[in-house]
């Protein structure tokens, strides 16, 4: 499988060096050799200290944006994006969000941070495990 192939309905469970991907309850594929950035600091300096400046850049678009979400796999950085919050507030009926608001604001907050990030960096939206 493809790493551009994964869905916005993909689940992702994320391992050492892998990603697991499932559908529909089913595993339909796993990506293997890809790395954390947080790990590429102390095993592979090299590849960390080519994005590293980068990664700095990219979370002062939002607080919630950590290194710990980016992954190298083939010598290209990839954002994990957890659509699990998005799904959530999307599906909260309006008194709910006006009782939320706060929350609701730092996740929109959040996916626009994250869409602005997109052309420079490749997002991947999937539901993370």
């Amino acid at each position: 499988m493809n790493i551009n192939d994964i869905l916005t309905t993909d689940e992702v469970k994320v391992s050492k060096n892998s990603w697991t991907i499932k559908r529909n309850d089913k595993t339909c594929g796993v990506i293997r050799n890809i790395m954390p950035f947080t790990t590429a600091l102390t095993e592979a300096p090299a590849k960390a200290f080519t994005f590293g400046n980068f990664i700095r850049k990219l979370e002062q678009y939002d607080p919630k944006i950590t290194r710990a979400d980016f992954y190298i796999h083939d010598n290209t950085l990839y954002y994990l994006y957890n659509m699990k919050t998005e799904n959530f507030y999307t599906s909260l009926s309006e008194a709910h969000k006006t009782a939320l608001q706060a929350e609701y604001d730092a996740a929109i907050k959040r996916k626009n941070a994250v869409d602005s990030m997109s052309s420079e960096v490749n997002v991947i939206r999937c539901i993370k495990l």
